[in-house]
């Protein structure tokens, strides 16, 4: 896929779920591919929700303050795959919040 359809994917996808804070996902070397809104940091390698994703495993967080929103949420993040090898990882904030 080229870099932009992907990027247009992700934001389809944040556009059509407002439960959703960010989306991003990175190549294997912790690199951002694409971000929205734009990541506050250019490698995410040392990041707990990469490292677990990158190994093959799908990653929850606990529940933590936003540093964009200031509102509670969580990350979840999960590996890409192309067949059988991981390619990268994509991830979510998820909003906490009821909305009515």
């Amino acid at each position: 896929m080229d870099r932009e359809h992907h990027q247009q994917l992700l934001n389809d996808f944040l556009q059509s779920n407002p439960e959703i804070e960010a989306v991003w996902s990175n190549h294997l070397d912790g690199t951002f591919v694409y971000s929205n809104p734009p990541a506050g940091l250019i490698n995410a390698k040392a990041r707990p929700w990469f490292i677990e994703a990158s190994k093959g495993r799908t990653y929850v967080s606990d529940p933590y303050t936003s540093a964009l929103t200031k509102r509670p949420c969580i990350t979840i993040s999960s590996p890409i795959y192309d067949h059988d090898r991981i390619v990268g990882v994509i991830s979510v904030d998820l909003s906490m919040e009821m909305n009515e």
